[in-house]
């Protein structure tokens, strides 16, 4: 077990060494140490739990914002390194102000592929009447649909757990040898 406990920790090192320095090449050359990769796992793994925990609380309070109803201006396919994503702006009245948005989702929501992102804007052609959900207290804050689909926590679960037990297990192993 010891010694399967070194390759675990030689494929997490590697990993982490792959993901810091593939961005940069001028760092290529950098050695980093197996202390620094499992901080920065641990970092990765807090810092998605921190935002995965932000994203639920932001779903759950939306549940008592109250709605206004609001028209799509915009609605369009908009592509970035990340693939395409939907691009939908809408505007809505509350107390005789107007407010515009473009948050679909509370979370990011690009597709992939323009068949994947034709999905999501589908269901908001320009000049569509729709209902907005706004924050009280920050009107400006708004959002068309609450719903955080199951993939989502599971997948930021698996994700958190997978960079904070590879930072451990670094840790742990520098510390035997």
């Amino acid at each position: 077990t010891q010694c399967m406990g070194r390759l675990e920790n030689r494929f997490f090192y590697s990993l982490v060494k792959r993901l810091l320095l593939s961005s940069n090449r001028s760092f290529t050359r950098m050695e980093l140490s197996p202390q620094i990769a499992s901080l920065v796992c641990i970092f990765i793994g807090l810092s998605s739990a921190a935002y995965l925990v932000w994203t639920l609380l932001r779903q759950h309070a939306s549940n008592n914002w109250p709605t206004a109803t609001g028209e799509i201006i915009e609605s369009q396919l908009e592509e970035d390194s990340d693939g395409w994503g939907p691009r939908v702006r809408y505007e809505y009245t509350v107390e005789s102000k107007r407010y515009s948005s473009d948050r679909l989702y509370f979370y990011v929501s690009n597709s992939g592929t323009a068949q994947n992102a034709k999905k999501h804007i589908s269901p908001y052609p320009v000049g569509k009447k729709i209902m907005v959900y706004y924050n009280p207290h920050r009107r400006e804050d708004a959002v068309l649909d609450r719903r955080v689909p199951l993939w989502r926590p599971l997948f930021f679960v698996l994700f958190t757990a997978f960079f904070l037990i590879a930072g451990v297990e670094m840790i742990s192993s520098a510390a035997v040898s």
